[in-house]
């Protein structure tokens, strides 16, 4: 008799993850992102990787960079390294950086003396990432870096993000949401 009634338990509770998973959008629309613009939505659009936006932008904090790269190749000239996206936002808390492409991946060792340790966060999208801490140009960030995107599509694009804050990092990854096109 117990086995059933854990059963039952189990089995409702599996529906109502299933329920609340179902509920939540796993796709971004544009009309949710006003920070970016209309051309700016259609440069993502264009590009043959997948675009991931933040669903969540700490309070404050404002798009100062955008890029958006797109690789055409015609009689065997790249017209760019790579397809490619940026953002870059600016806040009280110091700043963050998202980026995507397809290829010209640099290579830096995270720098361990400090007292920072490396800590995971989980996206119900792209999945785990390693943020582990760095000096960029004198500044403290957490990077994760190489994240594959294979469960949107694609083989060869990659994750890159970066931040100055733990929590807010930790917060905009895990909101991550693939661009409706």
């Amino acid at each position: 008799m117990i086995f059933f009634i854990q059963a039952g338990f189990r089995r409702c509770a599996l529906v109502l993850i299933a329920a609340a998973l179902l509920a939540t959008p796993l796709r971004a629309n544009a009309a949710d992102y006003p920070w970016l613009t209309g051309e700016q939505m259609a440069q993502l659009r264009a590009l043959p990787i997948p675009v991931l936006l933040p669903a969540y932008v700490p309070p404050g904090y404002r798009l100062v960079k955008f890029e958006a790269v797109r690789d055409i190749v015609r009689n065997g000239q790249h017209s760019a390294p790579a397809n490619e996206y940026l953002f870059r936002f600016r806040g009280p808390s110091g700043e963050f950086t998202i980026s995507v492409a397809d290829g010209g991946f640099g290579d830096s060792e995270p720098d361990y003396s400090s007292f920072r340790r490396p800590f995971t966060v989980d996206s119900p999208v792209v999945g785990r990432a390693k943020f582990e801490p760095d000096n960029i140009n004198g500044v403290w960030t957490w990077v994760a870096l190489f994240i594959p995107l294979k469960r949107l599509g694609s083989d060869k694009a990659q994750l890159i993000v970066t931040g100055s804050d733990k929590s807010d990092i930790a917060r905009v990854y895990a909101s991550l949401k693939p661009l409706a096109r």
